[in-house]
Parts: structure tokens; sequence; C-alpha cells
């Protein structure tokens, strides 16, 4: 745990650069914004669109996971005649 004690201030360096490199653009203030809320839009929307494909892809495999149980559970039962229905 001592190896990483610069992690800190390194995070810390990073985020005072970025302060003071927005604070100190030769943009005017209403144009560095308009800038950073444009990016924050199409990051928003791309994560929006992300999360959408994830949870589809999430609905694929548990249909597949649903069917792979139901399978799993015949081919028990098959193999199993004694088995009482549940």
């Amino acid at each position: 745990m001592s190896e990483n004690k610069w992690l800190p201030y390194f995070v810390a360096g990073l985020g005072a650069g970025a302060l003071f490199g927005v604070l100190f653009a030769p943009r005017p203030g209403k144009e560095t914004r308009e800038k950073i809320g444009d990016w924050l839009k199409q990051k928003r929307h791309e994560t929006e669109e992300t999360l959408h494909e994830l949870r589809e892809k999430a609905g694929i495999q548990r249909d597949k996971l649903a069917a792979a149980v139901k399978a799993g559970r015949e081919a028990y039962k098959q193999n199993d005649p004694n088995l009482v229905k549940s």
C-alpha cells in the first residue's frame, strides 16, 4: 500500500491542472462553458446509447439462460421418471 502514496497527489495535480487550464484558456468563459456543455451532452448521449445496448444484450443473455435452465430441467426430468413435477 505504501507504494501508491503518490497516487492522491497525482490525481490532485491532474484536477488542478485541468482547472487552471480552463481558467486561463485563451477563449472567453462563455465560449468555454458552451464547449464543455456540448462535450458533456455528447458524452451523455454516448453513455445512454451504450447503456441501452448493454440492457438489450443483458435481456438476450437472460432469455438464453432461462432457455438453457428450462432445457436442463426437461432433460433431468426425462432421465428420472420418478421425479415429482414442481
